[in-house]
């Protein structure tokens, strides 16, 4: 069963939140959590408030314990891109791009398992 969480369009680019994937990817929920807290930037923060919600989302709808959550994986995709300009020398402007990104955290229950005792 997967327990997902979605920030939309957060002002952040993909590129960015994709090197913080592989920080949190495989770890416990909790651990995930500490592990984010003490990261410095934008995208821990945006990361942390995601995973923070898709806990939620599991011990409220799905009625799982918080210590038996798995991060399964983290996705970031495009989002809108806003087009804006910079006035230069001469009459001229340049023109640069504020990219955004849909943040996607999926939780997974950690499986159990129990060794036959002989």
């Amino acid at each position: 069963m997967e327990i997902k969480a979605t920030h939309k369009n957060a002002r952040v680019s993909v590129r960015k939140v994709r090197t913080y994937r592989n920080v949190v990817r495989g770890l416990a929920a909790e651990a995930a959590l500490n592990q984010l807290t003490f990261l410095p930037g934008k995208v821990p923060q945006i990361l942390h408030k995601v995973l923070t919600s898709a806990i939620a989302n599991a011990t409220n709808n799905h009625e799982l314990d918080k210590k038996d959550l798995v991060v399964a994986d983290v996705v970031a995709d495009a989002g809108f891109t806003l087009k804006r300009f910079r006035p230069v020398s001469r009459g001229r402007s340049h023109g640069f791009r504020k990219k955004t990104a849909h943040v996607t955290v999926v939780l997974e229950p950690q499986e159990v398992v129990k060794k036959d005792k002989k």
